[in-house]
C-alpha cells in the first residue's frame, strides 16, 4: 500500500489545470429598444424607463435586459387604460335625451357577431363624444352590459347626425356600413323575453359608466334581414324624442326598398329612417 504525504498531493492539486472561466452571457447580446407600454387589465399602465439598458447576467448565467419596469395607474371613475395611455372620459358626454335610439339590426342575414349593429341619433347642434358609453338590457335576472364604446377615444357622434355602432368597423366584413364605431360583441338577442300576450318586454339602454341613463329604446323580437326602426315623423326636428322610442308603436319595418350592402340587409345604417305607416 502506498501512502502519499500531505505535501505530495498539495503538489498534485497544484498540477492540475485551471477551470475555463465562464463565457460572458452578454457578450453580443442586443437588449434592442425598450417594449412598448402596454395595459394590464383596464386600470393600470405598464410602461419602461430606459431605452437601450445595459445588459448584464442573471444568477443563472443569462442575459438580461433590465428596462426599468414601472406601474402608472389609470382613475376608473375618470379614465381607462387603452393602448398604454390613461384615456380620461370627456368631460362633454351626452345627457339623458341628448343622444337616442333610432335603429336596432339584431338578427340581420348573416353571421350575428360580424353584421349586428345599433343606431344613434345626436338631437344636438353640437358633436357630442361617445367613448366611454355603455349599451346594456334590462332582461330581468340577467341584466348585464354587452358592449363598452371603449375602443376610439375620438368617437363622436356629429351634430343632428347619426353613429352606427358596429360589430365589425370593415365594411367588407360587417355587411356594408362605413364609418362605423366598433362595439365589443354581437350579441343582441333573436329570442327576447316576452309577456302573457307575447309582446316584447325587452329594452336596450345607452349609459355612463357611472350608470346614468342616456336613453332607453324598445327592443322586439328581431325578423331576420331586417331592422327595427324607430319612425322619422317621432325624432327628425322634434324635441324630447327620447321617450317616443320607449314602445313598440313607434318601430316598424324598413320598407322595401332600403336594402344596403352585398347581403340585402333590410335598414337605414347611418341616414334618416323612414316614416312608419
Amino acid at each position: 500500500l502506498h501512502v502519499r504525504s500531505r505535501r505530495q498531493r498539495q503538489m498534485c492539486i497544484r498540477d492540475r489545470a485551471n477551470t475555463a472561466c465562464p463565457i460572458d452571457p452578454c457578450t453580443g447580446f442586443d437588449c434592442g429598444s425598450k417594449p412598448a407600454a402596454t395595459c394590464d387589465g383596464t386600470d393600470t399602465v405598464v410602461d419602461y424607463g430606459l431605452e437601450t439598458p445595459a445588459c448584464r447576467p442573471t444568477r443563472f448565467n443569462n442575459p438580461f435586459c433590465d428596462f426599468q419596469r414601472f406601474e402608472a395607474n389609470c382613475d376608473n371613475s375618470a379614465g381607462t387604460c387603452l393602448a398604454g395611455v390613461c384615456e380620461a372620459f370627456p368631460a362633454n358626454l351626452p345627457t339623458s335625451g341628448q343622444v337616442i335610439i333610432t335603429e336596432i339590426m339584431g338578427d340581420p342575414a348573416g353571421a350575428d357577431t360580424a353584421f349586428e349593429w345599433i343606431e344613434l341619433y345626436n338631437t344636438t347642434a353640437g358633436d357630442l363624444p361617445l367613448f366611454s358609453l355603455k349599451l346594456e338590457d334590462n332582461e330581468a335576472g340577467n341584466l348585464y352590459s354587452f358592449s363598452n364604446l371603449l375602443d376610439d377615444p375620438a368617437a363622436v357622434i356629429p351634430a343632428n347626425g347619426y353613429a352606427v355602432l358596429a360589430t365589425s368597423i370593415d365594411s367588407a366584413a360587417n355587411g356594408g356600413i362605413t364609418g362605423a364605431i366598433k362595439l365589443k360583441s354581437g350579441i343582441l338577442k333573436n329570442t327576447p323575453p316576452v309577456d302573457g300576450g307575447g309582446t316584447s318586454t325587452m329594452t336596450v339602454r345607452l349609459v355612463n359608466q357611472a350608470g346614468d341613463l342616456i336613453d332607453e329604446a324598445y327592443y322586439g323580437t328581431p325578423t331576420e334581414g331586417s331592422s327595427q326602426q324607430l319612425s322619422s315623423t317621432v325624432y327628425v326636428g322634434v324635441t324630447a324624442a327620447d321617450s317616443e322610442n320607449d314602445g313598440a308603436g313607434s318601430f316598424c319595418a324598413p320598407t322595401a326598398g332600403t336594402t344596403y350592402g352585398p347581403t340585402a340587409n333590410l335598414g337605414t345604417p347611418g341616414t334618416e329612417n323612414v316614416a312608419c305607416p
